[in-house]
């Protein structure tokens, strides 16, 4: 059994953490086990679907915060570095940035931190439809995302979907992808001239109140006192997106096969031809790749 214990990150975070060991387990036929997403797991419609992958391991919910506290402690004493009793128990920490055959044995329990492990990109990219149907929203959180977009694209030839991330953006990475209304109105209107001969609409998500006032004549439209799994679904529903470097749009992206265009600073200068599907996290379809590290 593999133990992924990452525990801190948002939904989006662990979805592409988690997403490459699922993928992983249902190649090797190792069974996955995934206790830190407690949080998100009433968004999702077929969590259960595969028997070796397992987000309880306990219906009863005291045994499995038991569990669950039990591996918290392992790994805490982990840290301060008793090996002789997990060798005695068959457990198994790697070293960070490892995948290897240890990985695969019944016998032994690893727990690792997924976010920081090696990913298996082929099993990833092999289990991509496993992978959406796994993480399929419920339908209660698509109701009004699908009510809207059927709307939209009836009286819209493309609806270009837009995530603003302010919030923590304003310190990470020295603020650079923190980008005000008038950045992400001159990138709309840019788009909105090149595709001046059709109808074009815009889809906003963001966490915070948005002034449609600082939009000029742009068809703006969003979902009022949205939850995340509703825009994530909503951005997925668009035939372009664009927003600042993040987790949130790459898996709209991925999950709705929907061309992405990460905006990088506020003066960059470019065109739908510039849009590309999320191949896997970072990773472009058109072949380019990102890297917060360049910066």
């Amino acid at each position: 059994m593999i133990i992924l214990s990452d525990n801190r990150n948002q939904m989006c975070n662990k979805l592409w953490a988690f997403s490459f060991f699922i993928a992983y387990g249902m190649k090797n036929d190792v069974e996955i086990y995934i206790p830190n997403f407690k949080e998100y797991e009433s968004f999702f419609e077929n969590l259960n679907q595969f028997q070796n992958i397992k987000f309880k391991l306990a219906e009863n919910s005291r045994t499995e915060k038991t569990i669950k506290f039990g591996i918290s402690s392992l790994y805490k004493l982990h840290k301060i570095k008793i090996s002789p009793l997990f060798r005695l128990f068959n457990i198994y920490f790697p070293p960070e940035n490892q995948i290897n055959e240890l990985f695969c044995d019944p016998k032994r329990i690893v727990i690792i931190n997924s976010w920081k492990h090696k990913k298996d990109i082929d099993a990833f990219l092999n289990f991509k439809p496993q992978i959406k149907s796994l993480f399929k929203p419920k339908d209660e959180y698509c109701r009004r995302t699908n009510a809207l977009f059927l709307k939209l694209k009836q009286q819209y030839d493309v609806v270009i979907g837009v995530h603003i991330r302010r919030g923590d953006y304003i310190n990470f990475q020295k603020g650079i992808y923190f980008f005000d209304d008038t950045v992400y109105c001159n990138y709309m209107t840019i788009l909105s001239n090149e595709l001046a001969e059709k109808r074009v609409a815009f889809f906003i998500s963001s966490i915070e109140a948005v002034n449609s006032e600082n939009y000029g004549d742009l068809n703006i439209n969003m979902l009022e006192n949205s939850l995340g799994i509703e825009d994530l679904y909503a951005l997925s529903e668009c035939d372009y997106i664009m927003g600042p470097p993040s987790t949130f749009s790459m898996w709209a992206s991925f999950y709705g096969s929907v061309p992405l265009k990460l905006l990088e600073n506020a003066n960059e200068k470019f065109t739908t031809i510039d849009f590309s599907v999320i191949n896997y996290q970072n990773n472009f379809v058109n072949g380019s790749e990102y890297s917060y590290s360049k910066e």
